[in-house]
């Protein structure tokens, strides 16, 4: 903190860093074959395994998050202020379950999905400016 011109400043600096271990497991069904239904064309059936399949996966990341605010009381009644941060999200817990699921059993449109552990966070870098007038004690703009 200090001042500029005769205005009042302050200053924040600040940093996180995140270390994420993901460690997970379940259990699932193999695909053993997908057989055509008779009388309808556009349909397999799907034939598992009959007993559950232990799956166990693991992935890691790090990220550093670092910030800066800043403020400058221009008067009593103006301040702007200016900040830059980057933060993250991690990934929902059912996007990183290791199994595989078969959603559609079609010709031509076959669709599974899974979960993958090593997905990292959404990441986004912030950045905010604002110029404020307390034109009264409960007013500002």
């Amino acid at each position: 903190e200090g001042k500029i011109g005769g205005k009042p400043w302050t200053v924040n600096l600040g940093a996180r860093y995140v270390h994420t271990e993901t460690d997970a497991s379940g259990v699932q069904r193999t695909l053993l074959d997908l057989q055509r239904v008779v009388g309808d064309a556009t349909i397999y059936n799907a034939v598992f395994s009959t007993g559950n399949q232990p799956v166990s996966r693991e992935g890691s990341y790090d990220k550093f998050l670092p910030s800066l605010n800043a403020r400058v009381e221009f008067t009593d009644q103006i301040i702007g202020r200016f900040a830059m941060s980057r933060t993250m999200t991690r990934p929902e817990l059912v996007d990183l379950a290791p199994r595989l699921n078969f959603d559609v059993v079609r010709p031509g449109n076959l669709l599974a999905s899974g979960g993958n552990t090593e997905l990292q966070p959404y990441t986004s870098d912030n950045l905010d400016a604002t110029f404020e007038w307390y034109y009264q004690d409960a007013g500002y703009f």
